[in-house]
């Protein structure tokens, strides 16, 4: 009796366990460019052409705003890559402000080393995404076991996915991510980046430590009974010991009748149940 009740209070205590720590998504701004400077230590620049190796015109942080343009029909492109890798679980938002453009222009992502277009214009809208409408766009990835999705939020208001339903292949578990201003040789655009926010997910673990304690003296408060319990029925035992024969007969064979049970050895008597005539007969030996 000892062995299953330890091994039932830590069957018990794993339960209580598991449900004492969840996950919750715990978001912090990665960068909202207040400082008015690109930070070299969460960012990099790098040619976002496949063409050639040329940035746009303009590309720099200003009015609190990581600020790209292209000023005169060109095929050029800068990539704003992030220094994080990201995981599973992983949630990254930001805003782009598409404020004007012509010609072959999109905004894309880099994701490793695959290139993925959020929206604009590139021979035609489809190619470039989901719209091109100038204003406000609102991009949201989300990093998971079966790769990345993106939810992307347009000027209008309205939730939109990229081709097919927003899934971007990505294998593995680890990623690099980057935002893209691309233009072609006969493109001219200006947008600007803002509100980076990087979500991760966290064990919630507030007054985990507490519960725990409390969960501990629980334990043991029940430790304390099983061994109060074995301890009443060793003397129970030891009782029964001075009865005469008959109770302790009487005792085992109403054990017997109630249980699945046809054999029992107890108090110095072997007691087994049998059928004789359609109906159960106790017989025990000592």
């Amino acid at each position: 009796m000892e062995i299953q009740g330890k091994l039932g209070i830590s069957l018990f205590l794993g339960i209580l366990l598991v449900g004492l720590v969840s996950a919750v998504q715990v978001c912090q701004t990665y960068d909202d460019f207040s400082s008015n400077v690109l930070d070299t230590s969460k960012f990099a620049e790098m040619p976002g052409s496949n063409i050639n190796n040329d940035l746009t015109d303009e590309h720099l942080v200003q009015n609190n705003v990581y600020h790209t343009s292209q000023l005169t029909e060109a095929d050029k492109g800068t990539l704003l890559l992030l220094l994080k890798n990201f995981s599973i679980g992983n949630i990254l938002e930001y805003d782009v402000n598409y404020i004007s453009g012509s010609g072959n222009r999109e905004s894309s992502v880099k994701i490793d080393d695959s290139v993925y277009s959020i929206f604009g214009f590139w021979n035609t809208i489809e190619d470039a995404g989901v719209g091109n409408d100038f204003g406000l766009y609102h991009v949201k990835i989300n990093f998971t076991e079966q790769g990345l999705t993106d939810e992307i939020t347009l000027p209008n208001g309205t939730l939109v996915f990229t081709r097919p339903d927003g899934i971007l292949p990505s294998p593995g578990l680890n990623h690099t991510f980057g935002v893209i201003t691309r233009t072609g040789n006969n493109g001219l655009v200006e947008m600007n980046y803002d509100n980076f926010v990087i979500c991760t997910e966290q064990e919630k673990n507030s007054d985990v430590e507490q519960r725990l304690t409390d969960l501990e003296n629980r334990v043991n408060e029940l430790e304390n009974r099983v061994d109060i319990l074995e301890s009443l029925i060793n003397r129970i035992k030891r009782y029964f010991n001075f009865m005469p024969l008959s109770i302790k007969k009487d005792v085992l064979c109403d054990a017997l009748e109630n249980s699945n049970q046809t054999h029992i050895e107890e108090f110095s008597l072997t007691c087994d149940l049998k059928q004789s005539k359609n109906r159960n007969i106790c017989v025990c030996k000592r």
